[in-house]
């Protein structure tokens, strides 16, 4: 039986997101334990930047859940990705987890490659902003083949349910996740490398703003689509790459620790310089 993990990115119970991933599970073919994630239940902190995870051994300095989270997609053969628009982009939290991915790339051999589908839930057809390009490039950072993307139409608490087509889209992303053909990337308006629907145009032709790859826009019979080749190196896409911006981060931190002293002289000009405002949480030093 295989192993799939929803997370759940709204706080809400049984909340729209939540009901979208269990629609989903129910029409997955492969028999499937679905365990289930809600990011508000974990305590997972800000990301201090000081890439002590990038160790051989993946660890934060930080004492939170944010092992827990990465347990669970390691014991997981797929994931669902389900996340509320909030003010055209999605709900932070999913932002604070990818923040902290860090930890997962000495050890991402675990991790990548794992299919995921998103699921978008918006009350207002059009509003979503950046929410898909946001989404794709967290489940891209977190090392997911995206292999499925829908956005399923719920204002109300519940309404996911009352919606006719939201639940074609749930049949139709449970019978992908495990497919062996990613159908996704057939879609002549997504990017053929990452399945985006996201890009911006350059001076050649279009970029995706989700993998970073270029590519044109080429007309055929009066009909567009966009065509996205992948570069020869590019960060985010296969294993090796990252292997490679591995490296390249603990160069950054060795070279950052050769200049620790000279970086803090540098820098004692501009301790006093503006006031600062603090709130509640002020902590003493």
């Amino acid at each position: 039986m295989k192993s799939v993990l929803g997370i759940i990115g709204s706080t809400r119970k049984r909340g729209n997101s939540e009901l979208a991933v269990k629609m989903v599970s129910r029409h997955i073919p492969e028999p499937h334990l679905l365990n289930l994630i809600r990011l508000s239940d974990l305590n997972i902190k800000p990301c201090l930047g000081c890439y002590h995870c990038i160790s051989k051994d993946g660890k934060c300095v930080q004492d939170d859940d944010m092992e827990i989270l990465l347990d669970a997609l390691r014991n997981a053969e797929g994931v669902i990705l389900a996340v509320p628009v909030y003010f055209f982009g999605p709900n932070g939290m999913i932002k604070m987890v990818v923040d902290r991915s860090a930890m997962m790339y000495p050890r991402f051999d675990e991790f990548y490659g794992k299919p995921c589908l998103i699921v978008v839930l918006l009350g207002v057809k059009g509003k979503d902003g950046y929410t898909s390009a946001a989404l794709g490039s967290a489940a891209m950072t977190m090392g997911l083949d995206i292999v499925g993307e829908a956005k399923f139409f719920a204002a109300g608490l519940g309404e996911v349910l009352s919606n006719d087509e939201n639940h074609k889209l749930a049949r139709e992303l449970g019978r992908r996740l495990f497919s062996p053909k990613k159908e996704i990337t057939q879609d002549g308006k997504r990017c053929q490398i990452c399945g985006s629907r996201s890009f911006k145009f350059i001076e050649d032709g279009v970029e995706c703003l989700v993998c970073q790859n270029q590519g044109e826009i080429v007309s055929d019979n009066g009909v567009f689509y966009v065509k996205v080749k992948r570069a020869s190196e590019s960060e985010v896409m296969e294993l090796e790459d990252r292997a490679r911006h591995l490296q390249w981060l603990r160069g950054k931190k060795e070279g950052y620790a050769k200049k620790r002293e000279d970086i803090k002289e540098l820098s004692k000009g501009f301790s006093d310089y503006g006031i600062w405002i603090h709130g509640k949480a002020k902590t003493s030093n």
